[in-house]
């Protein structure tokens, strides 16, 4: 009904009703359906347009060109935020936009020709920040009076995290030593780029409220997959292998462990659906409730396998008390090394390409390419309680994440040392 009320009244009438303003009452009356969100999305980018009102506390701009940026943005906004009103979000596409419209400081463009005129009205903006690696990044990147920085979030030892494409920027950003190392040892010249160490911002405040727990308490596991990616010699995901992994994980803490299976977030429906076939296949009977004294019903323990909603962040689900996680190669390895239990990263096979010295990259991890070499491991790890590589997860630590940089606020130290090149 919406759409064909659009269709209509005719393009420019259509601008002239969607507006910022009113863009949530449309959510009410319209939905969110596919239709409705690109319209809005179009409308309300033609009209910032024409707009000429200055931004001049604007400093600093994320750009947001990937489908799933909602993940990103979710992960650095609050970062940015610390320095209130200095830094502006745009989205290139609608499906991220969509869940973050109602926030002032975030810029719908949906053509190239929208972006000038929105950092024209920026006269003091210094740098723009990239939080992936996007052919749209382009159309920002040419702005030679800007400063352009990729912001890593922890090597991943995926091809992806490092290679010619980050020649397209000033600066990358980087967690840790690790992340610098590896273009040490990639093909390419990357002298011209700068590599700040910056820790992992968005962790500082997470990592002072992470609870503690003993070992005895810790009767839950985590699963990490990475998605496929785009291309069978960079898929690095073991979803293949996901209902012998969870038989083999559950059977290792016993009848009344938790296994909590967090998908990343740009995972297709198709895998979403698998995953959850296999978490019903292994729900638990039905726990009779316990009343306390007070005739109060008492929570019941989480028990069995569960699928964390796509927008769960991947630190909610570190706070648990596991007792172990399983890995893909992704960044997820790198947060998993603040709570300091057993890593068992999965070994993809070819067509996958992986770096030569990827044994000696993860050397503190337990390193398994099928289900029977992980309940091998789980037997003699998780078990009999042979944590053979505890140590060599500490050492790791602060190779992957400078944690001194993350405490210290290195990130902002960065931010102002931004020199202001515009104009």
């Amino acid at each position: 009904m919406f759409i064909k009320l659009l269709k209509n009244v005719g393009k420019e009438a259509a601008r002239a009703f969607v507006t910022r303003e009113n863009v949530q009452s449309i959510k009410k009356y319209a939905g969110s359906g596919v239709a409705v969100r690109s319209a809005c999305f179009h409308a309300i980018s033609a009209n910032e347009m024409d707009l000429k009102t200055p931004l001049p506390d604007i400093e600093y701009v994320v750009y947001y060109a990937e489908k799933n940026a909602l993940s990103h943005y979710n992960m650095w906004n609050p970062v940015f935020s610390k320095r209130p009103g200095t830094h502006a979000s745009i989205f290139r596409l609608s499906a991220g936009w969509w869940s973050v419209n109602d926030d002032p400081h975030v810029y719908p463009i949906s053509t190239m020709a929208q972006i000038e005129p929105l950092l024209n009205r920026m006269p003091n903006l210094k740098a723009v920040f990239y939080p992936a690696n996007n052919g749209a990044n382009m159309q920002v990147v040419r702005n030679t009076d800007l400063t352009h920085v990729f912001l890593g979030h922890g090597d991943s030892n995926k091809a992806s995290s490092a290679n010619k494409c980050f020649r397209l920027y000033d600066e990358v950003w980087v967690a840790g030593q690790a992340h610098r190392d590896r273009f040490d040892r990639v093909s390419g010249d990357y002298s011209a780029l700068k590599f700040p160490i910056v820790g992992q911002p968005w962790m500082q405040d997470w990592f002072k409220s992470l609870p503690k727990y003993g070992l005895e308490e810790r009767n839950q596991w985590g699963y990490f997959p990475t998605w496929r990616g785009y291309y069978a010699n960079t898929n690095y995901s073991s979803l293949d292998i996901i209902k012998g992994i969870a038989a083999v994980a559950q059977e290792s803490l016993g009848d009344t462990a938790a296994g909590f299976l967090k998908l990343h977030p740009w995972s297709t429906n198709a895998d979403v659906k698998a995953v959850s076939r296999v978490v019903e296949a292994h729900k638990p009977p039905q726990i009779t409730k316990t009343i306390d004294e007070n005739g109060e019903a008492l929570s019941a323990p989480e028990v069995g396998l569960f699928l964390p909603d796509q927008g769960t962040q991947l630190r909610d689900i570190l706070k648990k008390p596991l007792r172990f996680v399983v890995c893909d190669i992704s960044a997820a390895v790198t947060e998993c090394l603040f709570i300091n239990v057993p890593i068992f990263l999965y070994y993809p096979q070819p067509p996958a390409l992986v770096a030569d010295d990827f044994e000696e990259r993860n050397a503190f991890c337990y390193l398994y390419r099928n289900v029977d070499e992980l309940k091998a491991l789980l037997k003699q790890v998780i078990v009999d309680g042979d944590d053979y590589l505890a140590e060599e997860r500490a050492q790791a630590m602060n190779y992957r994440v400078d944690l001194e940089k993350t405490a210290n606020g290195q990130f902002f130290k960065e931010l102002d040392r931004l020199p202001k090149i515009k104009g």
